[in-house]
């Protein structure tokens, strides 16, 4: 067991969501990309927001308050079903991941509101948590790099419980992960089974190709029969597209760090 010490220190790691690498600003910055605008053609753009730098707390809040703003312009394309229009808008990924809680909580409310999120530039990435959120997206757009390895989980919240129960804890919070990426959002099991064999201190980058198979880019099989009935009177919600109750975030919160944190030890299993 690693000594006390060392224990605080990841524990602060935590709650602070210390990174090695990664922005020092107290937040990823999130922010508005681009507004919905009339072309001279009569076509109207989408409204796009950004995700750059590390994930860190609070910028699930910062990331529901933009939407808010954007959503209130009139100007902006509605999608969706004729009795669930919802705003367009474009959710552009730059992130080497972070605090997988704030990821979760912004993937909700991407579903929520079924928006576009997008690794557009062969100079971006997403990784790690990012990918969460990413998946959230009920249409993904590839261009970029797309990386996944597991969260890693603090020793610490296993210290005291024998073997059996620590792996019957590290089991719960995997399947607590699990259902938020294939139950709620659609992601494919062999996409989760290459992000939970990865160490946490390596990472797999994903080819085009694997992006495509993996389902990790393109559209979501429920988001492409809604809008393909969307002459129907079924709403979006009604094609499968709906939040399932909500994970235990409290427990998740208290075993996952964020990627890359000072704190790692050097023994850490693989």
């Amino acid at each position: 067991m690693p000594p006390a010490c060392c224990r605080i220190f990841w524990l602060v790691c935590f709650i602070s969501a210390c990174g090695v690498g990664q922005s020092t600003s107290a937040h990823a910055d999130v922010l508005i990309a681009g507004r919905c605008s009339r072309t001279n053609q009569g076509t109207t753009t989408s409204s796009a927001l950004l995700i750059h730098g590390e994930i860190r707390k609070g910028d699930a809040t910062t990331f529901t308050t933009l939407v808010d703003e954007l959503a209130r312009d009139i100007r902006c394309p509605q999608v969706g079903s004729p009795l669930n229009p919802v705003p367009m808008i474009f959710v552009k990924l730059d992130s080497q991941g972070g605090n997988i809680i704030e990821a979760l909580a912004i993937g909700r409310e991407i579903r929520r509101r079924f928006m576009v999120t997008g690794v557009p530039n062969a100079n971006m990435e997403c990784d790690s948590a990012c990918v969460f959120v990413l998946m959230a997206g009920v249409n993904r757009i590839g261009g970029g790099k797309i990386g996944l390895h597991r969260p890693a989980f603090d020793p610490a919240f296993f210290a005291d419980l024998s073997p059996t129960a620590a792996r019957s804890r590290y089991n719960t919070l995997v399947e607590q992960l699990r259902q938020y990426y294939v139950d709620e959002m659609g992601g494919s099991p062999e996409a989760f089974r290459i992000i939970m064999t990865t160490p946490s201190t390596s990472i797999r980058y994903l080819s085009q190709d694997e992006m495509l198979a993996l389902g990790i880019v393109g559209e979501d099989p429920a988001w492409r029969s809604t809008t393909k009935r969307s002459s129907s009177n079924a709403t979006v919600a009604s094609a499968g597209l709906r939040s399932p109750p909500a994970l235990r975030i409290a427990e998740i919160s208290r075993a996952v760090r964020p990627r890359d944190t000072v704190c790692i030890p050097t023994d850490e299993p693989a």
